[in-house]
């Protein structure tokens, strides 16, 4: 444990770990057909005409230990005229060594897909919220169709909107439009190709949404020859709490002498809450303030006239 001396008042900072606020992965199948075998930390959201499913919004499980990892997402379509998009069950597999076999092979059921909407212009956006704006995240979608040669000229459009900042890690065969969007064929996708990004930070409203579309042609950045208005929605993503490999520890103490206050701060992460304990002893603790103050990323709090024994004081934040 780290001491730090100021005056003849000890501060203790005690590292703590954050439940799921890093660390994590969960995945999710849009268009699970066999609900039966599905592993059962993966989830089913999603939409379309004769979907079933786990419902168009709700809480990602972490897949490892089944934990709610209190990211919600949620599905929306954006309708244009005509049919609105379809849960189809189309088989689909990908080819062994490809980006989408590497991360959804063994994980998830490949087979399915939201069909297009029956007109142009037609959207629907992942909204992915309650994310950390101090956590790095890692985003990786993909469709497959399935309809052969045939089907190549069915386009999506993966967009990444609402991110401050994100590194593009798209499938080298995918078609780059700019950093934050790309295109590939979904109608005919046994190459495996996936859209992604690394290192993506959420706003300070912990808010990113990914959109899907058809392809927005070749005059606008889009692929050649795409066809106006069929694509796939999605079928399959997967989101990754990066480890960001940095303690959870006090960063600033600052003792007063003529007041005998200590006041601390500490970074703080998006929904989660804090208590500080004080000790005169680091045997017995007793709870202090559960209800700290927070100012943009940081929290802070102050005790006044501290009388420990022999001027001795010892605080710990702890994540509630």
């Amino acid at each position: 444990m780290l001491h730090q001396r100021l005056s003849r008042i000890l501060i203790l900072p005690i590292f703590a770990q954050l439940a799921l606020a890093d660390g994590w992965v969960a995945y999710n199948d849009c268009v699970d057909t066999t609900p039966e075998s599905t592993p059962a930390n993966a989830t089913s959201f999603g939409l379309g005409r004769s979907y079933f499913g786990d419902g168009n919004s709700g809480n990602l499980i972490d897949f490892d230990s089944g934990a709610d990892t209190g990211v919600t997402v949620t599905f929306k379509e954006n309708f244009s005229t005509g049919n609105t998009i379809n849960w189809s069950q189309d088989s689909a597999d990908y080819t062994q060594g490809t980006d989408a076999a590497e991360i959804f092979k063994g994980k998830l059921n490949l087979t399915g897909n939201m069909s297009y909407n029956d007109a142009p212009d037609w959207s629907m956006d992942l909204t992915i919220s309650n994310l950390d704006p101090n956590v790095s995240y890692t985003l990786a979608a993909t469709a497959h169709r399935n309809g052969g040669v045939d089907y190549a000229s069915r386009i999506t459009n993966w967009t990444l909107n609402g991110a401050e900042s994100a590194t593009y890690a798209c499938s080298a065969g995918a078609h780059k439009i700019s950093e934050t969007s790309a295109e590939f064929s979904t109608g005919d996708n046994v190459a495996g190709l996936v859209a992604r990004w690394t290192d993506v930070r959420a706003g300070a409203d912990g808010t990113l949404a990914l959109r899907t579309a058809h392809g927005i042609g070749s005059a606008t950045g889009g692929i050649a020859g795409a066809d106006d208005y069929r694509g796939y929605a999605g079928g399959l993503f997967m989101l990754i709490a990066q480890p960001q490999n940095t303690p959870f520890v006090i960063t600033s103490i600052v003792y007063d002498e003529e007041l005998k206050s200590a006041t601390i701060t500490w970074p703080t992460r998006f929904g989660q809450t804090y208590a500080i304990e004080a000790s005169d002893d680091l045997v017995s603790w007793d709870e202090v303030e559960d209800n700290p103050m927070i100012i943009g990323n940081t929290g802070s709090f102050t005790e006044s006239d501290i009388k420990g024994p022999d001027g001795r004081r010892f605080y710990r934040v702890r994540v509630l």
